[in-house]
């Protein structure tokens, strides 16, 4: 069985924020942006991974199993347009607040494309019914009971079919592989506090009590720049846990809910532009960064090497 352990998890959460943050994308050594980050610099070529090749290969390892299974199965093509741009760079601005609040309830964008064809439908339209349970029982493998929604669930890939194999031989070198390498567990563990701590430092305490200054004035009572996010991850989890199995969520709450979220949003970016929070964040994080990076270059160098797909991070 594969799991994601909590302190990946953890780190790369984090991890995101502190690239977010970082407006100017890779900057200019010296300049405070994401160049100068080492650490950051080591998880993204852990973190780096061509989603295309992969669920290629995962997909070719999927019909070379049906086939040994004695049923057809044709590829899904896969386009690099499903997965965005990756050097697209975020920022939090008021003008992106106004949009899209937190992101929680932003509307698909729309498109022009038709649903992708399934390649495989004729194939299946023209099996009786006994045929195409056997067809999906090879496929899928067996169905998992119901999952307790209070317990940690473990995905087991060798009860999941071609598609659990394939997943599991295409995915094996993904990222999650390097994380799950207990060779390295004591290190990640270490990366997690690093950022506790770096969060913890006295300037962004700081920053965060210039912040809620500033968002109090505006009518909302907040203590550090994380609370106001969190509080609508919060507020979202208990509309979609309230929802009606067959009609959704209350339209009416999750209307206001939103109204709530952008204005909030917008408040929230352009104090944490008045509190210059990014740049704060960012040296903070940048000298925790290069300290641990300074104690543990050795670890990080071997912990890259045998897993990146990115180019080498160290110098």
């Amino acid at each position: 069985m594969r799991t994601i352990p909590i302190t990946a998890a953890a780190s790369c959460a984090l991890l995101l924020l502190i690239s977010a943050c970082a407006s100017g994308g890779d900057a200019e050594p010296g300049k405070g942006g994401k160049a100068d980050a080492p650490l950051t610099a080591y998880m993204d070529a852990l973190y780096d991974i061509d989603y295309q090749k992969v669920h290629t290969e995962e997909e070719n390892l999927i019909a070379s199993c049906m086939q040994e299974a004695g049923f057809e199965y044709i590829p899904r093509e896969i386009s690099s347009a499903d997965y965005g741009d990756d050097d697209e760079t975020f920022e939090f601005t008021e003008d992106y607040a106004a949009r899209e609040g937190y992101g929680y309830s932003s509307p698909e964008p729309e498109s022009d494309d038709a649903e992708p064809v399934d390649p495989n439908a004729d194939y299946l339209a023209a099996m009786s019914e006994s045929e195409r349970a056997a067809y999906e029982l090879a496929l899928w493998g067996e169905q998992d009971e119901p999952i307790d929604d209070e317990a940690e669930y473990e995905w087991d890939w060798t009860k999941a079919g071609c598609s659990g194999k394939a997943s599991n031989e295409a995915w094996a070198a993904s990222p999650m592989a390097a994380f799950e390498d207990p060779a390295y567990a004591d290190l990640n563990e270490q990366i997690s506090r690093l950022y506790d701590e770096a969060y913890a430092d006295p300037k962004i305490a700081a920053v965060d009590a210039t912040w809620s200054a500033c968002m109090n004035e505006a009518g909302y009572d907040f203590a550090q720049v994380l609370d106001a996010n969190n509080s609508f991850a919060d507020q979202y989890s208990a509309l979609w846990q309230a929802a009606d199995p067959e009609a959704g969520t209350d339209k009416a709450a999750e209307a206001a809910l939103r109204e709530r979220e952008v204005a909030t949003a917008v408040a929230d970016a352009r104090c944490q532009k008045e509190a210059g929070y990014d740049e704060t964040l960012m040296e903070v994080v940048i000298a925790y960064e290069k300290e641990f990076v300074d104690q543990h270059k050795a670890e990080l160098d071997a912990w890259v090497s045998q897993y990146a797909t990115a180019p080498k991070a160290s110098k």
